[in-house]
């Protein structure tokens, strides 16, 4: 179903908008949200735009909401994103400030094939839970 310029998904009162992360707003989605979801967001964004879209996130989310954020890690000096490669230092600096982190799962994911052909042969996969102070 559309939502002005988002697609709204919706199911037992959970509400989810897909579409673009840096125009939404709190006039969009009808106040501060509790939770989001990013699932592979912050991971396919240009690394000099990743300030800008924690700053949107932050705008949106309710005063003690949390972030499910799912990220990828591997040896990024032998190949640039997307998906880029976001280890838990990168999660700390961008997020360390306003929020708790706890890490979560974590499991090895196989490389693609442009991955392997750069020489990657491991890519982590991690979830984290981050819980606005």
């Amino acid at each position: 179903m559309r939502f002005g310029d988002y697609i709204l998904h919706e199911v037992r009162g959970l509400r989810i908008l897909q579409g673009d992360a840096f125009a939404v707003d709190t006039a969009i989605v009808g106040g501060k949200v509790d939770a989001v979801w990013d699932r592979a967001a912050l991971v396919a964004i240009q690394p000099k735009d990743r300030e800008r879209y924690v700053a949107a996130l932050k705008h949106v989310l309710a005063a003690e909401g949390v972030i499910l954020l799912v990220t990828f890690a591997y040896d990024h000096t032998r190949l640039d994103g997307p998906p880029w490669s976001i280890d838990g230092a990168e999660v700390e600096r961008l997020f360390g400030a306003d929020f708790t982190i706890e890490a979560g799962l974590r499991r090895a994911e196989p490389p693609r094939p442009r991955f392997t052909e750069a020489g990657i042969t491991e890519v982590e996969e991690a979830a984290w839970i981050l819980r606005r102070r």
